[in-house]
């Protein structure tokens, strides 16, 4: 109903170029699929994304994911981006200004180091939760949690 593609676009965000190039997410050429990486990254992939013209490269700026993020919205179109990933790339995402929603899991389970935050920036944002759900799977406690970001002065 909102006139979206059935399979969003793949998005990955690598500074080094060092991803999965036999994931499934490169393997599908009806799925456009960006790299985001930097001139290092992009030299190391050359010769691979030279094989898949499905995926495209959009640079990366050493100190602002803003130009990548921009690049996405004005030349493919892109207006909706679900990011996955790692607490580095969460805290440039929010310090850039580019989140409005944050959709975090976690979980009591072992795996990844116990306690890691999911921002390690200067100033942490201020979340209004929406939603939070907890439950337990019989493997561990599980919580979901839904949050606005609010939006703070520019860094």
């Amino acid at each position: 109903t909102l006139g979206l593609a059935r399979h969003p676009a793949q998005i990955v965000v690598s500074k080094e170029g060092r991803v999965d190039v036999d994931a499934l997410l490169f393997d599908v050429p009806e799925v456009p699929a960006y790299l985001i990486a930097g001139d290092d990254g992009a030299l190391r992939l050359r010769a691979w994304l030279g094989e898949r013209p499905w995926i495209r490269h959009i640079p990366l700026d050493a100190h602002d994911l803003r130009p990548a993020i921009d690049r996405l919205r004005v030349d493919e179109g892109i207006r909706r981006i679900s990011a996955i990933g790692g607490r580095s790339t969460a805290t440039r995402l929010v310090d850039a200004g580019l989140v409005q929603d944050l959709y975090l899991t976690t979980t009591s389970r072992g795996g990844g180091e116990p306690g890691t935050p999911w921002y390690t920036g200067a100033i942490a944002p201020t979340l209004d939760v929406v939603t939070k759900k907890a439950w337990s799977d019989g493997r561990g406690d599980i919580v979901f949690e839904h949050a606005i970001i609010r939006k703070r002065a520019s860094m």
